[in-house]
């Protein structure tokens, strides 16, 4: 048998398996050109201070921020861009800039901030330009000075001036000219260490002295050491030197130590061929070869553990030809290969241990599927695997021993493992029931096989295991009847067709899945159809939909009691707290107020009363007193996991074990320290419109770098926008969570978990700050960065732009004010000329008023001359006494006559400006007396209260006494006219002194309490032509110059005059001049009343007239002589009733029931024009005739007369004859009217001459009568009933209209009929008679006779 093969074989698998576990102390990645890696030839990596990793490769610089690679290739047409692809080394200045060597593309300084890449060359003939375009190395030493070591030389960048140092190396024997410059090495603060073809030198970087370093190595007399070939000095001061004999190491005493390549010793160095040498953080020392891998060097057991590249294993380096290694700021260490891009390795420094299946490791878990973990009493760990049966777990070795279980259906899938002794374990599972293990031997035994319980066989789908404290082992079988019970002492099943001693009811419980039994010895029964407990009878508790109070799902998972004794459920539904109450169970549902996971697979509570949950999300730490709450997520802190149900364990010593689909997890809750330092975040791209935008690019708004980048200016048209950013943290299950908000547009933060984009699209002009944190769960951690954004708004809203719309509103609004200021001054004109064509308008309508009214005040007077002249001439027989009466009436109103025209002489004087005062010295008290005492006799006709006061008995004064008579006569006047009967007038004179003058003023003043003047008339009361109007038809208020005159008059004694007044209170005009005194004495004057009565001396011949049967006449005429004159004219012939107005005229009317009515039309309270339409209105009194007289002689005002119902109209000054005649004529013709009707045998009123109301009255009553003229009694009564009007009102009218009674009238009506039908009828007279309504045939017969002259028996013989 050839063995060589097996024994190969054996080497190889002893050696896979001790590097496996040594590797397995380190997580290694790749990253390759299918990571985005420019190209898998690595010569260089660098981590900035930033925290990026830069990775130099024969084809591009490439920057890793953690997720992708950012790559900076030449671009020909930008000069700004790195020199060449094919790059050699690296290194970062104190500055942030990052310098590239390449190959044969001269050396690159790349300006963050900028964005840009500098390109420094070989310039011939220039000293201060690099010695060569192939940069083999590049160092910044301790002071910041940056080295750059050459194919030609030595050279040292010198930043004031932007150019370098070249340094010119002792030759000694050697004819070689190419300083070809391979490595710079720091010796202190002030030395460094140069390796060129020349060899090894020192270089002081105070005063540029250059040695030669002479490397001695005891032993090695004849060692040459290549330029090419490395060599390092670590931190315990040894040397170390790859050599083509090995790596040599001497130490500080000179000892030597030499390491090589030992074919047969696995622990030995891979390879003699040693392209790097490089010591961590942790002083662990790595040895890269160029053939064979990675070597990490043992110190303290002169060994070496080898990480080569492997297709069998995972954890394995991608290539074994080492270029370069490095280590970043988290203790990751970079491993740069030839073909095989960089290997990242990181110390698995997890507090979570996790243990998987490897099929190269006999001693690993023997499947992933982790079903159940035990402890038993001595500490020892047992996991029940799926298809893998049971494991050992050694905690010293951290290794597994494997037990087999073969059942008939297939591999074993152990759910559940108890102890059943000190020596033996019970294990059950899915399609293979239970079964019992011995520790010692390894041997399981099938404890149901052949057994049964009562008639039915043992179900073997076993989901769950409990031993109770009594000893029997409890097995969920997941049936609809799924609880057997298993007696170890007896050796018996038990189920719910064989109960024996078990509640029936408890066996039968279905679809069990575990068991628990709590510290008071209570069975909880975990099911997919709820929660079952046992304390000698079975209580349930199921989801109830909206009822918060039952389990958040049926579908539960795991139980457990915590150090307090509470029960714990975990479900689909989330965590829920269980409470016996009351002999039943209730809930309180822990996701409702907590942010815990759902899908809780299992329940752990620590050492420390936190309770660990298993879920689909991970792993969760709750701390139910405070609410803290710390989750570790798969592919985060902890490892791919998928946690099954119940497959959980608390180990005596506090560890905790979680079992999934990928393996075992096990830590220590007190390992578990949170990050101090979070790792830090830069956005590492922005895009507008889905393309990255670049420093230095045209019409880019970046002018650095992003990550240098804090504000950003962008157009209106440029708010599409996205960022990119990036947590640089490339430690192994470091995924980290982001937040980001854009302040000024988002209120709230997102948490957007890993995505690293943040697009905003259309953001509106304004100033905004981007925001992003690192974030866990929903809640922000302190790392973070801020971007200003800053977007102008289009041109049309800039401020410029709004300083112009400004300017053109106000030139709009100023063009626009100016239009309507132009519009306003048109409009204000054309009202200005309305307003002077108004008072043109009204002016000459107040003078046409004035003259109106002049013409009323003259007609009067002028009637009554004319009239009493034409009496004395036409009447010779009158006696003296009657004579002297119209040569007293005559006289009177030609005085009347000549005070109108001197007072219009004195308005023309005062418009003509040549009125002037006549003054004389006097008493203007008893002055005042005197004018006052003419209106007495009026004041007594018009029962007036009149009186006369003064507050001082005499003032001697200059004033002209003949206006001052016309202003107090002017004002006493208007007082009369505006004050009714039975009213109160009062002159009083004063003194007055002013408070703020030295100046004393007399005042006399006339108040009354008549009518009183509107509020807006009292403006312009004194204004010339003007007329204060009680109403509108009001023309006996006088001429309008009156108050104009008094005040023109006032005024020229140096004063005034005032009113004040109120509409239906009264008016007080006061006169106030100044007092010019020469003496007053202030007794005052008792007050005087005068209450005459007023004694007509004509009512003889008018009022006291006895009844007779004359007409009866009612004139209205508010001049009391007119009035009396009229009266003395018509009282022989008619019965005269005189009225002062209309108001009074209509009451007479409607009482004393005149045959007809004369009436002046001008009067106060109601003029004759209203009088007259209320009397033809008026039922009552419609059929009275009217004469209307005026001294108005317009034509409209004489039509104006007639509309209103006037029969006739009579012009001031009239003749009393033509009066006369035309009061005889209407009256005469009303009696010819009724003789007519009566005589005449037409049944037809003519009502031309009257009313054509009155005639419609009239014939209405015939109709009556003609449609009852059968009926005996027709009377008053009968037509006032049918006609709608009261009995007298039927007498009234029907004597007034037809001269007859209403007997009367019916009685003509019927003889008038009894005639048409002798004349057409074949009746006899009896029964003619009695047809018209006569109760006899005599009384008939006489009637008709009185009536017609004639009998009826004639009339009929006549007519036949």
């Amino acid at each position: 048998m050839n063995i060589k093969p097996i024994i190969i074989f054996f080497l190889l698998f002893s050696f896979g398996q001790y590097l496996f576990a040594q590797q397995d102390n380190y997580i290694i990645k790749s990253l390759t050109i299918e990571g985005g890696l420019s190209n898998n030839h690595v010569t260089a990596v660098l981590e900035d201070s930033k925290g990026f990793i830069w990775v130099a490769t024969y084809d591009g610089l490439n920057r890793w921020n953690g997720y992708g690679f950012e790559i900076f290739k030449k671009d020909s047409s930008d000069p700004n861009s790195i020199s060449g692809n094919f790059i050699y080394s690296l290194a970062e200045d104190r500055k942030g800039n990052i310098w590239i060597g390449t190959n044969n593309a001269g050396l690159v300084r790349y300006n963050l901030a900028e964005d840009r890449f500098y390109r420094y060359y070989t310039e011939p003939g220039s000293e201060n330009s690099i010695p060569g375009n192939i940069i083999r190395c590049l160092k910044v030493d301790l002071n910041g000075n940056v080295w750059i070591g050459t194919n030609y030389g030595l050279a040292k960048y010198q930043s004031g001036t932007d150019d370098f140092k070249r340094y010119s190396f002792p030759t000694g024997m050697s004819n070689d000219l190419v300083l070809d410059t391979r490595r710079i090495i720091d010796s202190n603060s002030i030395e460094i260490i140069v390796q060129n073809s020349l060899g090894i030198f020192t270089l002081n970087t105070e005063n540029d002295l250059i040695n030669k370093l002479s490397l001695k190595v005891n032993g090695f007399d004849d060692l040459k050491i290549s330029h090419t070939s490395p060599i390092f000095f670590d931190s315990y001061e040894n040397l170390w030197i790859a050599s083509s004999k090995g790596l040599i190491k001497r130490d500080s005493t000179g000892s030597v130590e030499v390491f090589e390549n030992q074919p047969n010793n696995p622990r030995s160095l891979s390879s003699n061929s040693i392209s790097q040498i490089f010591e961590d953080s942790k002083k662990n020392l790595w040895i890269g070869t160029t053939n064979k891998g990675l070597n990490l060097y043992d110190r303290l057991q002169g060994e070496f553990v080898v990480f080569r590249e492997s297709n069998l294993l995972d954890n394995d380096i991608s290539n074994d030809i080492i270029t370069h290694i490095t280590e970043d700021s988290h203790s990751n260490l970079w491993v740069a290969t030839q073909e095989g891009g960089v290997n990242v390795l990181s110390k698995n420094q997890s507090p979570f241990m996790f243990f998987s299946h490897n099929h190269q490791d006999k001693f690993s878990l023997s499947s992933n599927k982790i079903g159940s973990i035990w402890e038993d009493k001595n500490g020892i760990i047992w996991i029940g695997t799926k298809e893998g049966g049971i494991n050992k777990y050694s905690q010293s070795t951290n290794t597994f021993d494997r037990y087999h279980l073969n059942t008939p259906a297939h591999a074993s899938s152990v759910l559940g493992i108890v102890c059943a002794d000190s020596d033996k374990l019970f294990a059950a599972g899915w399609d293979m029931g239970l079964y019992s293990f011995d520790k010692r031997n390894g041997r399981f035994e099938d404890l149901m096989k052949g057994r049964g319980a009562g008639v039915k066989s043992l179900s073997t789908n076993v989901k769950g295991l409990l031993r109770d404290f009594k000893g029997n082992v409890w097995l969920a079988t997941h049936e609809k009847k799924g609880i057997t019970v298993y007696d170890a002492k007896s050796d018996q099943f038990y189920n719910a067709d064989n109960v024996g001693d078990f509640d029936p009811i408890l066996l039968g419980v279905e679809y069990a899945v575990s068991f628990m039994e709590d510290s008071k010895g209570r069975l909880w029964i975990v099911t997919y159809a709820g929660i079952y407990m046992y304390d000698h009878k079975v209580h349930n508790i199921k989801h109830v939909e909206n009822d918060s109070e039952t389990l958040s799902s049926n579908y539960c998972f795991d139980i457990m009691e915590d150090a307090k004794g509470n029960i714990w459920v975990g479900s689909a539904g989330g965590l829920d707290q269980i409470f016996v109450e009351n002999d039943g169970l209730k809930v309180k549902r822990w996701n409702e107020v907590e942010d815990l996971p759902i899908n809780i697979k299992g329940l752990l509570e620590d050492d420390r009363g936190d309770f660990w949950l298993s879920s689909n999300q991970g792993l969760t730490k709750w701390n139910h007193q405070n609410s803290q709450i710390k989750h570790y997520r798969i592919n985060k802190e902890i490892p791919n996991q998928e946690f099954y149900e119940r497959s959980r364990l608390k180990s005596k010593a506090g560890e905790l074990y979680f079992g999934g689909i990928h393996g075992l997890l096990k830590f220590h809750p007190d390992s578990l320290i949170d990050q101090e330092n979070s790792p830090k975040v830069y956005v590492v791209d922005f895009q507008l419109f889905n393309k990255s935008q670049k420093a230095g690019v045209e019409d880019s708004p970046i002018k650095k770098s992003i990550i240098e980048t804090n504000f950003i200016e962008l157009a209106h048209d440029q708010s599409v926008m996205t960022f990119e950013f990036a947590g640089l943290d490339f430690r192994p299950f470091q995924r980290l969570e982001y937040a980001y908000k854009m302040e000024g547009f988002d209120e709230e933060w997102y948490f957007v978990g890993e995505k690293r984009f943040a697009t905003y699209t259309n953001l509106p002009p304004g100033s905004y700050t981007f925001k992003v944190q690192l974030a866990e769960g929903s809640e922000l951690k302190d790392s973070g960065v801020a971007i200003e954004i800053l977007i102008h708004p289009p041109f049309w809203l800039t401020p410029w732009a709004y300083f112009a719309y400004f300017c053109f509103i106000i030139a709009v609004f100023y063009f626009f004010r100016k239009s309507i200021l132009y519009r306003a001054q048109l409009r204000n004109e054309l009202k200005l000329e309305k307003i002077q064509i108004k008072n043109v308008t009204e002016t000459n309508l107040m003078k046409l008023r004035f003259f109106t009214n002049v013409s009323h005040e003259f007609r009067t007077p002028l009637t009554l001359i004319k009239a009493p002249i034409e009496k004395l001439k036409s009447e010779k027989t009158l006696g003296d006494e009657e004579k002297q009466y119209h040569f007293d009436l005559i006289q009177r109103n030609t005085d009347k006559l000549l005070k109108l025209v001197d007072q219009l002489m004195d308005y023309r004087k005062m418009e003509a400006g040549s009125l002037v005062l006549e003054t004389s010295q006097g008493d203007i008290v008893a002055f005042a007396n005197k004018v006052w005492a003419i209106f007495e006799v009026l004041a007594a006709k018009k029962h007036i209260t009149y009186t006369f006061e003064s507050k001082v008995q005499k003032i001697h004064m200059t004033f002209d006494a003949d206006k001052l008579d016309k202003i107090i006569s002017n004002l006493l006047s208007n007082a009369f006219k505006n004050t009714k009967e039975h009213g109160h007038i009062t002159l009083i004179v004063d003194v007055l002194e002013l408070e703020n003058e030295s100046e004393k003023l007399v005042s006399i003043s006339v108040k009354d309490n008549g009518v009183g003047i509107p509020k807006k008339d009292l403006k312009r009361i004194f204004e010339r032509f003007y007329s204060a109007q009680q109403n509108e038809e009001d023309a006996s208020s006088g001429t309008g110059i009156g108050l104009a005159l008094s005040q023109e008059l006032a005024e020229l004694h140096n004063g005034k005059i005032t009113v004040t007044s109120k509409k239906g209170e009264g008016s007080v005009f006061s006169l106030l001049i100044p007092l010019n005194v020469q003496s007053v004495s202030q007794k005052p004057i008792n007050k005087v009343d005068v209450i005459l009565e007023y004694k007509q001396e004509h009512d003889a011949n008018v009022h006291n007239l006895k009844k007779t049967s004359l007409s009866r006449i009612l004139v209205l005429e508010d001049d009391t002589e007119l009035a009396e004159f009229i009266a003395n004219e018509l009282k022989d012939t008619y019965e005269v009733l005189l009225a002062k107005n209309g108001v009074e005229g209509l009451r007479m009317a409607t009482l004393d029931m005149p045959q007809l009515i004369i009436s002046d039309i001008t009067m106060p309270e109601m003029d004759g024009l209203e009088f007259c339409k209320k009397i033809k209105e008026d039922e009552l009194t419609s059929h009275i005739p009217v004469i209307l007289l005026t001294a108005r002689y317009a034509q409209d005002v004489k039509l104006e007369g007639l509309k209103s119902g006037a029969d006739d109209y009579i012009v001031k000054p009239f003749n009393l004859e033509i009066l006369k005649s035309r009061v005889s004529n209407l009256l005469s013709s009303r009696k010819e009217l009724a003789k007519k009707f009566r005589e005449s045998q037409s049944f037809e009123f003519d009502s031309n001459s009257i009313e054509d109301s009155d005639g419609k009255l009239i014939q209405s009553i015939i109709d009556i009568i003609l449609q009852n003229i059968e009926q005996e009694k027709i009377n008053a009564d009968f037509i006032a009933e049918r006609v709608n009007m009261s009995r007298s009102l039927v007498y009234l009218k029907v004597e007034a209209l037809t001269g007859q009674s209403v007997n009367e009238f019916v009685r003509n009506i019927r003889l008038k009929k009894s005639m048409q039908l002798l004349k057409e009828s074949s009746k006899n007279i009896t029964e003619i008679a009695y047809a018209v309504g006569f109760s006899s045939q005599s009384y008939f017969s006489r009637s008709f006779v009185k009536q017609f002259g004639i009998s009826p028996k004639e009339y009929k013989n006549k007519q036949g």
